[in-house]
C-alpha cells in the first residue's frame, strides 16, 4: 500500500484552501460538493493513494442530506419564518427538488423509501454534474484539475491518485473550511442581509441535529437498550438519558441511525469526543448486526437514515485514523488509554453476544 507524500498532502490542503478563498461563488453548491466528496471518500474509499471512481448519484444523495434541513423555514427573532437564500440569483435547483419532496414527505428517511426517490436522485445528480462539479476547480478564471478531470460524458467522476486519501485524512479540516465559507456566503447574500443585523446561531440551524430530533431518538433507544447505558451497562435514572454519537460528531458530522447509542450523563460527559475502546467497538458492531432490523424500524420513521454498512465504513475509517495518530481511546467508565493495536473491524455474526433486552 502506497500513500501520498507529506509534501503532496500539504499541496492538497493548499489547493482546497485556494478553492474556498480564490474561487468564484454564486451559490453554496461548491461548499456542499467539497463536503460530499470528502464524505463519499470515507464511506466508499480506503487509505491508499489509488484513484476512486464516484457515481454522481452518490454525490446527489449527499447533497440532498446537506440541504434537507436548510430547505426548511428559518426562524428569526420576531418568529418570522423564511427560507434562506443560497444563491445570488433565483432559488437553486436542488432546493426546489427538496421542497417538492418535503411537500409530500415529512422526513428524508421516508422520502428515500418512495418510488419517486430514484427520479429525484437522477435529477439532482445531473445538476451536481453540470454545476459545481464542472466549475469547482476554476480558480482566478482558470481551471486547475487537481482533484479530477471533469467530462461531459458519463455519470461518474474519478478522483486522481492521492485525492481519495487526502479527503479521508483531512475530512474534519475540509468540512470546517467548507462550512465556514457556506456560512459566510449566506450571511453576505443580499437577500438574507436584513436577517442578520443581530447575532444568530446560524451554524446550529444549518449543520447540527436539533435537540427535538435527538429527543425522539432517545425515546426509541430506551426500549431498544432496555433503559441501560450502552457504555457502562447500568440502568439509567429518570431524566438522565443522553443520545451519544458513537463515532463522535466532531470526527464525522453526519447522522445515521446505527451511530446513535443511549448513555447516562456520566459516560456521555467522560467519553466526550473520544473514540471508545476496542471491546466497546466490538459490542457496538454486534448490536448493529443483531438489532439491525429493529434499529431501522425504530429510527427511520423519526427521519434519520439507517445504513449499517455506511456506519461501519465510517467507524473503520475513524479507528484506523486513530491508530495512525498513535492516539488514545476511551475505556469506560473514565479512563483514556493509548491505542496499541490496529483495530480489525471484521465481524462474525454467528458469534455475536450482544444481549437483547
Amino acid at each position: 500500500m502506497t500513500l501520498p507524500s507529506a509534501e503532496w498532502q500539504i499541496e492538497f490542503l493548499k489547493y482546497i484552501q485556494n478553492i474556498l478563498q480564490a474561487g468564484s461563488f454564486t451559490s453554496t453548491y461548491k461548499c456542499a460538493l467539497l463536503i460530499a466528496l470528502s464524505n463519499v471518500a470515507i464511506e466508499k474509499g480506503s487509505d491508499t493513494d489509488a484513484p476512486l471512481t464516484i457515481h454522481y448519484r452518490d454525490l446527489a444523495e449527499q447533497f440532498i442530506q446537506l440541504y434537507w434541513h436548510q430547505a426548511r423555514p428559518y426562524k428569526i427573532v420576531d418568529q418570522t419564518e423564511i427560507i434562506l437564500a443560497q444563491n445570488t440569483g433565483n432559488t437553486i435547483a436542488i432546493m426546489q427538488r427538496i421542497d417538492e419532496l418535503q411537500a409530500r414527505y415529512t422526513t428524508l428517511a421516508n422520502a428515500r423509501r418512495q418510488s419517486d426517490w430514484n427520479s429525484t436522485i437522477t435529477s439532482v445528480a445531473q445538476t451536481v454534474k453540470k454545476m459545481p462539479a464542472q466549475y469547482l476547480q476554476n480558480i482566478g478564471g482558470q481551471t486547475y484539475p487537481f482533484l479530477y478531470e471533469w467530462s461531459s460524458k458519463g455519470m461518474e467522476i474519478t478522483l486522481k491518485r492521492g485525492v481519495m486519501y487526502g479527503f479521508r485524512q483531512f475530512n474534519g479540516i475540509i468540512t470546517q473550511l467548507a462550512e465556514h465559507k457556506w456560512l459566510q456566503l449566506i450571511r453576505q447574500n443580499s437577500q438574507n442581509a436584513e436577517l442578520f443585523q443581530d447575532d444568530h446561531d446560524l451554524y446550529t440551524f444549518l449543520f447540527e441535529t436539533s435537540r427535538q430530533a435527538l429527543g425522539k431518538v432517545k425515546d426509541q433507544l430506551i426500549p431498544l437498550q432496555n433503559n441501560c447505558c450502552f457504555y457502562c451497562g447500568k440502568p439509567i435514572k429518570e431524566n438522565d438519558h443522553h443520545v451519544d454519537h458513537f463515532i463522535p460528531w466532531s470526527l464525522y458530522s453526519s447522522d445515521t441511525g446505527h451511530n446513535f447509542v443511549l448513555s447516562d450523563s456520566r459516560c456521555n460527559l467522560q467519553k466526550s469526543d473520544a473514540l471508545a475502546s476496542l471491546p466497546v467497538l466490538e459490542r457496538w458492531l454486534e448490536r448493529n448486526e443483531l438489532r439491525n432490523h429493529e434499529i431501522i424500524e425504530a429510527i427511520t420513521p423519526i427521519g434519520f437514515i439507517c445504513d449499517k454498512e455506511r456506519s461501519h465504513n465510517v467507524a473503520k475509517w475513524a479507528y484506523s485514523k486513530l491508530f495512525k495518530a498513535d492516539s488514545f481511546f476511551w475505556v469506560p467508565p473514565k479512563t483514556l488509554t493509548r491505542i496499541v493495536e490496529n483495530p480489525d473491524l471484521t465481524f462474525d455474526a454467528h458469534n455475536a453476544k450482544y444481549p437483547a433486552p
